[in-house]
């Protein structure tokens, strides 16, 4: 009896048994992804070229010549000599500060007649060595009677190799002073050319001044010639 029950249980359970085997294995839990490469680091950025331009003139005035005309009238001129300073220096690739000092003494009147002048600029400079800039200053001409107080606008073309050779430097400007007779306009320009050595260099040009009275109609003439010497950094 207990040996039929057993082989009736039996057949009972084979057919689940059989069913379990045919079931499907479980699916392999997937392998872990292989990390991402990593992007390569940003190349470093090369380092900025250095600001050029930045320079230091001292110069003399052998000749200098002042002349006034009032209106209809040829004028008188009187002669002279002096000296003078000028510097530039670019604050920023686009900034740049400058000033100016020049005296004269005239032989036939024994004046001395003082000019001076500093303000800022907008820059923009190539690979050539050549700038450009647009300046803004402030201007005074000091005679020994009287003085001249005003504002000029200036476009500057210059052209400095660090690396020596010839350079130049033009300058075209608008003046705007005044005394307490009256108003005074005029145009103001500067040329020159010079040979450099590395930081050192030698240098001739030409100063014009033309001012007007605005109530007069008298003009005051200044031109000057210099020669001097420059420092480049």
């Amino acid at each position: 009896m207990e040996l039929s029950r057993l082989v009736l249980c039996g057949l009972l359970l084979a057919p689940l048994a059989a069913a379990a085997q045919d079931e499907p294995a479980a699916e392999e839990a997937p392998a872990d992804e292989a990390p991402a490469e990593e992007a390569p680091a940003e190349a470093e950025e090369e380092p900025s070229a250095p600001l050029t331009g930045h320079f230091f003139d001292a110069y003399s005035v052998p000749v200098s010549a002042y002349t006034v005309k009032p209106p209809g009238a040829l004028g008188a001129t009187t002669r002279g000599d002096g000296v003078g300073a000028r510097g530039m220096f670019r604050a920023f690739r686009w900034l740049a500060v400058a000033a100016e000092y020049t005296t004269r003494t005239f032989d036939d009147t024994d004046q001395d007649l003082t000019e001076t002048s500093a303000g800022f600029g907008i820059t923009a400079s190539n690979d050539n060595g050549d700038l450009a800039a647009l300046f803004l200053e402030m201007d005074t001409l000091d005679f020994e009677t009287t003085e001249l107080d005003g504002y000029s606008v200036h476009w500057r073309l210059i052209r400095q190799p660090s690396d020596g050779g010839f350079n130049y430097q033009g300058d075209i400007g608008y003046v705007f002073l005044q005394d307490d007779a009256e108003d005074l306009e005029g145009i103001e320009f500067t040329l020159g050319v010079g040979y450099g050595w590395g930081l050192f260099g030698l240098f001739a040009g030409w100063h014009y001044l033309d001012l007007e009275g605005q109530d007069s109609g008298a003009r005051a003439q200044l031109s000057d010639a210099r020669a001097g010497v420059r420092v480049s950094f």
